[in-house]
């Protein structure tokens, strides 16, 4: 969770010549965590891995640095390089899932991120995804709840996925079923700004 300090210790790593297989994906994933798109677009644009996980890893990075950048081009040939890579690494799965969705391709993605559950049943990740698919594309918040929950029983602390279901049972007007599960976040995330704006939303 220190993207700075990682920066700092795998470009030592690199510099001692670890195998750029594994240090490579994470110092980009890092670069990216704390804000250098860019640098990461600059630095790796045309760095390639052999091991295709690794290749994967690096091109989904790469996909979501030129994303935040606006260049929705490189943007999906970076996605299309990571699919190539390793068709089953469920990061680059989720992507294209969330790239279909922008398309209005809204089975599509479901279909997608039903794939990566049938295969990882605990990626969090994709259950929250699940959750947002049928919330807000779908109409099915009952269903949508269910996939949250579910991302919980993996993951209790994922605050995003605590966040989904307050947002969802205050649209329900299910206040206090909302207050439990405003508790329940608060044990692990009660300084968060926004769990404290989402308790000002219920009081």
């Amino acid at each position: 969770g220190n993207a700075v300090a990682a920066e700092v210790e795998l470009r030592k790593a690199r510099a001692a010549r670890y195998d750029e297989e594994l240090v490579v994906p994470d110092l980009a994933r890092s670069m990216l965590q704390i804000g250098q798109a860019k640098k990461v677009v600059d630095e790796f644009g045309t760095t390639h891995v052999a091991k295709p996980a690794a290749e994967a890893s690096l091109q989904v990075t790469l996909a979501l640095a030129y994303a935040a950048l606006g260049k929705l081009e490189p943007a999906q040939s970076a996605l299309s390089a990571a699919l190539k890579a390793d068709p089953t690494y469920a990061p680059a799965q989720l992507l294209n899932a969330r790239q279909k969705a922008s398309t209005r391709d809204f089975d599509g993605a479901i279909a997608v991120v039903n794939e990566v559950i049938a295969r990882e049943p605990a990626n969090v990740e994709a259950w929250k995804q699940k959750g947002d698919l049928l919330v807000y594309t779908k109409n099915l918040p009952e269903d949508g709840l269910a996939a949250y929950r579910k991302a919980l029983e993996i993951e209790p602390k994922l605050a995003s996925a605590h966040f989904a279901i307050l947002t969802v049972l205050m649209q329900q007007g299910k206040l206090d079923e909302a207050t439990k599960q405003l508790e329940q976040l608060k044990k692990f995330a009660a300084k968060n700004p926004q769990t404290r704006f989402v308790e000002a939303q219920l009081a």
